[in-house]
């Protein structure tokens, strides 16, 4: 059981180590991406979600919405930014409950 402890208490300490760097990855550009898509990627998530679609042509389909928009608002962002912005805002929209 010490050694668990033990084990816990330096996993604890590494994690305090390791959140700040984390956060910072997490930099100010990934917040405006998210700041300025959200609310389409929220929109267009939510409207798939109750489509017979298979998950990857709901992924497709919430990429073209989300790039269109983004097209249309002179916002450029590379491919895999929008995809990132896919999982969070869908793994968000899971966590409320709002989609299944």
């Amino acid at each position: 059981m010490k050694l668990f402890g033990w084990i816990r208490d330096l996993f604890l300490k590494v994690l305090k180590v390791i959140k700040p760097i984390m956060m910072a990855v997490f930099d100010a550009a990934m917040q405006i991406l998210l700041a300025k898509l959200k609310d389409i990627a929220t929109e267009s998530i939510t409207k798939l979600a109750t489509t017979d679609l298979s998950n990857e042509e709901k992924r497709n389909q919430a990429f073209k919405d989300i790039k269109t928009y983004a097209i249309s608002k002179a916002l450029t962002f590379d491919n895999s930014d929008i995809y990132l912005i896919i999982e969070v805002i869908h793994k968000q929209l899971k966590k409320q409950g709002i989609i299944k």
